[in-house]
């Protein structure tokens, strides 16, 4: 099988559908040998952030001298970079070599494993053949019954943050979503907490008391930003100062607070990571779609954020950049948001938005998304080409010199790209 047989295969199976639960996951990896078993995973989950966190962790561990794997969900750019050694896609060859002995293992299943298991199960098996010091798998969705959930003993467990988001699957409550990522706490292994809602810190604290787990909590506020910009943050946390990371938002010092905290729980299991690898990883970390900077005149930003907690962060982060300018925006979501709530929060910061249909079977068609800004008496305009789209709100926002905003599912971030290029090249 050859790189291009292997992604038609994935693409083949993608009709499997989500399925929570574990028996699927746990199945395949026991027919692979149980690999899991043998390595040091760090498991990260929360509602927005948990990408990031991996990533900047990826980052300082490999700052200082260990050989990382890092699995995250969804691919943006290529299906590559979900599937990462030492900041590093998986080459095609191992990528197809690993597609090919994963299936002939599932061929000995009557009950197949769902696309995202499938891949979770490459992943585990990948980074075991590459003997990683330590892998970090961010979940997919939720925790508990999630294909990510398959180490009984983490070195470490964390959890960025909760909010109301995929409530269809884990619940409509704060309570019952936290019940969901704290899933992931496991017996004597230390988590990390970084959300500052009580009602899920209640839930938290009581699922880490009961299995004996050291909880650090974040304190967020705690990451005094001393300036910050398109081109990064200076900021300070507890004892370390002066930090920088060059990922622009607001929200990202907060989550280099996470990333930070959990690197001092891995250097008390007996890691040894130099404030050096701290400051020097963070300084490099680099993460696609999240305030990603395309274009500096006029700036054009993509930003994945796709619930309205994501939403909020994304105004926040609008009004302390652009302060007192309404900006020009892109939008496309999936129609299993609470995109009524994201357009409430982003409409009084709109100029002119051009809504699109990403090209997901989830996806809210863009026409209903237009008329949920003229309600808002957003200017509004539907698309129902991507590149059209893209053209038409580049075009437009270099005329009126205002920003250009892109914001809603990551799974538009490749033609949004792709049409973007075109247009300012």
């Amino acid at each position: 099988m050859n790189y291009n047989e292997s992604l038609d295969y994935l693409k083949s199976i993608s009709n499997r559908g989500s399925r929570p639960g574990l028996s699927r996951i746990l199945e395949i990896l026991k027919l692979l040998g149980e690999p899991q078993k043998s390595l040091k995973i760090i498991h990260v989950a929360g509602t927005n952030g948990k990408g990031s966190v991996c990533r900047m962790l990826e980052s300082v561990l490999t700052e200082a001298g260990y050989k990382t794997g890092l699995f995250t969900s969804p691919c943006i750019d290529s299906e590559t970079e979900c599937f990462r050694i030492n900041k590093k896609n998986i080459s095609e060859s191992d990528f197809s070599e690993t597609v090919s002995h994963i299936k002939t293992v599932e061929e000995n299943m009557d009950d197949k494993p769902t696309s995202f298991e499938f891949e979770t199960a490459m992943a585990v098996w990948y980074f075991y053949q590459k003997k990683c010091d330590v892998v970090i798998l961010e979940v997919g969705m939720g925790g508990r019954l999630d294909a990510t959930n398959i180490s009984d003993t983490p070195v470490l467990s964390v959890i960025t943050d909760v909010a109301l988001d995929h409530m269809d699957y884990l619940g409509n409550t704060i309570s019952e979503i936290s019940s969901e990522k704290a899933g992931i706490i496991k017996p004597s292994c230390p988590t990390v907490f970084g959300g500052n809602n009580p009602e899920a810190l209640n839930v938290i604290q009581t699922a880490a008391n009961k299995l004996s787990s050291s909880l650090l909590l974040t304190k967020r506020e705690n990451a005094e930003i001393i300036s910050s910009g398109l081109k990064g943050s200076v900021f300070n946390y507890n004892e370390y100062t002066n930090l920088k990371i060059k990922l622009a938002g607001l929200y990202q010092p907060g989550n280099a607070a996470v990333a930070i905290d959990s690197i001092k729980i891995l250097n008390k299991s007996g890691f040894n990571i130099s404030k050096n690898s701290i400051y020097n990883g963070l300084a490099v970390t680099e993460w696609t779609g999240r305030f990603e900077i395309f274009s500096d005149n006029p700036p054009i930003i993509y930003d994945g954020s796709h619930n309205p907690q994501g939403m909020t962060a994304t105004v926040n982060s609008i009004k302390e950049y652009f302060s007192g300018m309404k900006v020009n925006l892109i939008m496309g979501v999936m129609a299993d948001k609470d995109y009524k709530k994201m357009v409430n929060i982003i409409s009084p910061y709109i100029n002119q938005v051009y809504t699109v249909t990403p090209n997901n079977q989830r996806a809210l068609n863009g026409a209903e998304l237009s008329d949920l800004f003229k309600k808002n008496n957003v200017n509004s305009e539907y698309q129902t080409d991507i590149s059209k789209a893209v053209s038409s709100a580049v075009s437009f926002s270099n005329k009126s010199n205002t920003p250009l905003i892109i914001l809603g599912t990551l799974y538009m971030y490749n033609d949004i790209k792709k049409s973007i290029i075109s247009c300012i090249q």
